[in-house]
């Protein structure tokens, strides 16, 4: 699977979503961090039936964990699995079949988080600059890979289930500043 044709990358589905001006004339690149030539990159793929040239998308972005910390995260696409790495050490910390996913959830506001939804696993909830290219890339490989569009739902608003089985809500509410516009993001308890 070749993303060299980048004016093909569909991001139509983000017409939900308010953008900032700085990421409307973002130019695509994929493998942002040329991981693809990291030769434990390179293993990492080779153990898991993959091709050293499968990095479809590479960035450092902040993955959120259960009690809400902040943690920077690779964060690498192959066409079969999204993969969460340390950013030193480049170990695996946690590998996503992309078939396991039902649905991304992002807020309608200029925030960089969304949430991947798995069916037999817990959520991920991400916060990533290029979250637009991220996403289009997944969707396309989640079709080519199982023949299905990937759902993409807005809401400021939604729910995430966690490794020990709570369920989190997460809430994005806009705000003015002295700067201009702003996003609020809450993560709390479903129960609360």
């Amino acid at each position: 699977m070749s993303f060299d044709h980048w004016n093909t990358l569909d991001t139509s589905f983000m017409r939900q979503k308010q953008r900032r001006n700085s990421s409307m004339n973002k130019r695509p690149t994929g493998d942002h961090l040329n991981l693809r030539a990291q030769k434990k990159i390179q293993d990492i793929l080779r153990d898991n039936r993959e091709a050293s040239t499968s990095v479809l998308f590479s960035d450092l972005c902040i993955k959120v964990n259960r009690k809400n910390a902040s943690q920077n995260r690779l964060v690498l696409l192959s066409p079969q699995n999204l993969y969460n790495l340390h950013p030193v050490s480049f170990k695996v910390l946690r590998k996503i079949s992309l078939e396991s996913i039902s649905l991304v959830s992002l807020s309608t506001l200029t925030d960089n988080f969304f949430v991947i939804h798995c069916n037999s696993e817990y959520d991920y909830l991400l916060s990533c600059g290029k979250k637009t290219e991220l996403i289009a890339l997944l969707r396309r490989s989640y079709k080519l890979l199982t023949g299905v569009e990937l759902e993409v739902r807005f809401a400021d608003s939604f729910e995430m289930k966690l490794k020990t089985g709570q369920v989190k809500t997460v809430l994005f509410e806009p705000y003015e500043t002295a700067e201009g516009p702003g996003v609020l993001t809450q993560i709390f308890s479903a129960d609360r």
